[in-house]
């Protein structure tokens, strides 16, 4: 699950097109796909004004109009960012200009996380903050790192110092919410979620990091409302539309399911990752099969089980068998499904 989430944690939390104030009819609303990073002293759009939440490691960019980027969540200027291959150079000469610039410092380390380049990041964070205790992005990287090696106790603590410091910091808030539902921590991540909605109402992850913390607790409800709420504020948020896509397909409840909405967000989701994320085309393959297009079904699933391995694969050729047998997939599994 954390490296399903961790495009979550090092993506931008800002508004695309319309929701960022920006002018959504004349966007070029296409995915365009390339990763900046901020320069210093950027400024970030969110629901039509400009935001003081800090900015994580790469903005991930939908779509571009004149100046403007549009990115998962807002709007930042084009010469706010620079480009993730540029990114090192940029930071190194900004720390060339000023070895005490503790900002850039922490920028270059959360490049070095985002390449798993540890190391190199532990001992940049370490002296960013020596240099400055209160360096709010030094504490989420290093939260972050902890939480790729998989300690999450000890990265959680470093949300605790980076939320002490910056109380109102709706991502620090998120972040942490989102180590604390890995750790199983369930009602402290809906407490933290709640906070940062607070703090920040289109902020689009906290409402999708809530709404599968009420997924896996079976509120389908309330798990839909804000799925729906996140992807007024974020289009493009991939987590949501899977999530929204698996409930709407496979949910024990029929209430909750809805075949041809289920197509729209898992067709959706899975253009967003060019057709290469197994998780993506397993709910597709769900969708279709919830719709009676059982013979689309068993050519995505297909798919599914040659993009896994091992146990996930076994458990994808189950699914597989199914949809052959004309069969639609329900979540959780019933003793009926093969």
């Amino acid at each position: 699950m954390m490296r399903l989430w961790l495009s979550l944690i090092v993506g931008v939390i800002l508004s695309s097109m319309g929701m960022a104030g920006g002018p959504a009819d004349k966007s070029k609303t296409q995915w365009i796909g390339k990763c900046v990073m901020p320069r210093e002293s950027a400024k970030v759009w969110m629901g039509g004004h400009e935001t003081t939440q800090s900015l994580p490691l790469s903005l991930d960019v939908m779509a571009e109009d004149g100046d403007w980027l549009f990115i998962s969540g807002g709007r930042i200027k084009k010469s706010d960012v620079v480009a993730a291959d540029e990114a090192v150079s940029y930071y190194q000469s900004l720390l060339k200009a000023n070895p005490k610039n503790s900002w850039a410092m922490a920028m270059l380390a959360w490049h070095y996380v985002s390449e798993d380049e540890l190391d190199q990041a532990r001992i940049l964070l370490d002296k960013a903050l020596q240099l400055d205790h209160k360096n709010v992005d030094a504490w989420l990287a290093r939260g972050t790192l902890y939480g790729l090696e998989e300690e999450y106790e000890s990265a959680i603590k470093q949300f605790d110092e980076a939320i002490r410091i910056c109380p109102d910091s709706a991502h620090a808030l998120y972040v942490r919410g989102l180590y604390r539902s890995e750790s199983g921590d369930e009602e402290g991540a809906l407490a933290d979620y709640c906070a940062a909605i607070n703090v920040c109402p289109e902020y689009s992850y906290a409402y999708t990091g809530r709404g599968a913390v009420y997924d896996e607790s079976e509120k389908w409800k309330e798990a839909l409302a804000d799925f729906y709420k996140s992807l007024s504020l974020d289009p493009y948020d991939n987590v949501a539309l899977v999530r929204r896509a698996r409930i709407r397909a496979t949910c024990p409840d029929a209430t909750y399911r809805d075949s041809k909405l289920a197509i729209v967000d898992a067709e959706k989701a899975c253009e967003l990752s060019k057709y290469q994320d197994w998780k993506d085309l397993e709910v597709l393959a769900a969708a279709y099969a919830e719709a009676g297009r059982f013979a689309d079904a068993v050519k995505t699933q297909t798919k599914v089980v040659e993009l896994t391995q091992g146990g996930r694969r076994f458990l994808m050729r189950l699914q597989l068998t199914r949809y052959q047998q004309n069969k639609p997939y329900k979540f959780p599994p019933t003793e009926e499904q093969p």
